[in-house]
């Protein structure tokens, strides 16, 4: 029998290359001043020309087989929040969460960058909820394109050193947990930059 889900994962040994941070949540700060972030507890979608913008204003190249990482910000709400702002952003708002934005455009930027894996620091890797489910990423990235996805990613200590040393590429890897017939693990990850 073919072993699917993260037994593939385990057998082949995780994921190691190179990681690459896009700090969103960073450039939008620095980049529209008086502008205030979308909450990280709304639908809001990240559009591929603002990775693209991000990469640019890092002077960061995402290479074939990188591991793409998302920083939204939502990790640095969390971090921030009181038990009850918690409960009332997340569970009270109906679910809705900051991330890439769903969409056919932001599964060809995927497509094009060749990436290995990608990850965020949100609920999920996009935006929620989707209002389209034939545009959702989760449904092409894992089944049809291969692509892992990592979520709720800590990414606050790594972007700050990152832009203490102005170096927004790693090494990367990530061993699932061997769970036999499992579909979804901590990450177990560990950057090296």
């Amino acid at each position: 029998m073919e072993n699917r889900g993260l037994g593939h994962w385990v057998e082949a040994g995780g994921i190691a290359g190179r990681g690459v941070l896009l700090d969103w949540y960073r450039w939008h700060s620095l980049t529209k001043p008086g502008i205030p972030h979308p909450s990280p507890v709304t639908t809001f979608g990240i559009p591929p020309s603002e990775l693209d913008s991000v990469a640019a204003f890092q002077n960061t190249e995402i290479k074939q087989g990188d591991i793409l990482i998302v920083r939204s910000g939502f990790a640095k709400w969390y971090n921030e929040s009181s038990d009850e702002e918690r409960r009332r952003g997340v569970a009270g708002n109906g679910l809705q969460f900051i991330c890439v934005k769903p969409g056919r455009e932001t599964k060809r930027w995927i497509w094009d960058k060749h990436v290995a894996a990608v990850a965020g620091d949100t609920l999920g890797f996009e935006q929620f909820p989707i209002t389209d489910h034939s545009e959702c990423l989760h449904y092409w990235l894992i089944p049809l394109a291969g692509i892992p996805i990592g979520e709720l990613f800590n990414l606050e200590e790594l972007a700050a050193a990152c832009e203490q040393q102005n170096k927004w590429s790693f090494f990367f890897t990530s061993a699932p947990l061997n769970v036999p017939g499992g579909v979804a693990s901590s990450p177990n990850a560990i950057l090296i930059l």
